[in-house]
């Protein structure tokens, strides 16, 4: 809604685009962050010194990726049992039919850990997911009331939630 604002996404988008001319550029990507770097200067700049609150959302992710796992490997560590259990008995049906389900297991794990934050945001938890804030070495808590108060905050959550950034 800002002219000025406008035109220069458009302007540093042409200009980093056409220098750098390179195919596997993803140009939907290079424009979602030259629009995050253009609404949210100050958070860009801590995104590069590992802070802000972009920094702190893809932190998060493992605390997703953790919180999905809970619950596989805690089937798994059953499993590992009724297979340790299987060949104390030396029954070797029953220790092929756990280690099938252990590599599904496996399968899942592998899977659960390839994927990006934007994988993880379902309508359930977007809330949750996007509501975070830091906590600094000295105890000082940020919640990111800059990024969250402005116009633009659902902007940059689409653009994360569609993988953009």
């Amino acid at each position: 809604d800002e002219m000025r604002i406008l035109k220069n996404i458009c302007n540093e988008f042409y200009v980093y685009f056409s220098c750098i001319n390179n195919t596997d550029l993803n140009g939907d990507k290079m424009m979602a962050m030259i629009v995050y770097k253009n609404l949210f200067p100050r958070d860009f700049s801590d995104l590069q010194l590992r802070k802000g609150y972009v920094w702190t959302l893809f932190e998060e992710e493992q605390n997703l990726i953790d919180e999905e796992l809970k619950p596989i490997k805690t089937n798994r560590d059953e499993i590992n049992k009724k297979i340790t259990l299987a060949k104390d008995n030396k029954n070797d049906e029953a220790l092929q039919k756990h280690q099938l389900e252990m590599s599904k297991i496996e399968y899942k794990i592998s899977k659960i850990k390839a994927k990006s934050l934007k994988d993880f945001i379902t309508r359930d938890n977007e809330k949750k997911v996007f509501n975070i804030s830091s906590t600094s070495e000295i105890g000082e808590k940020n919640e990111f009331k800059e990024v969250r108060g402005s116009e633009y905050f659902d902007l940059i959550k689409f653009i994360i939630r569609n993988g953009y950034i």
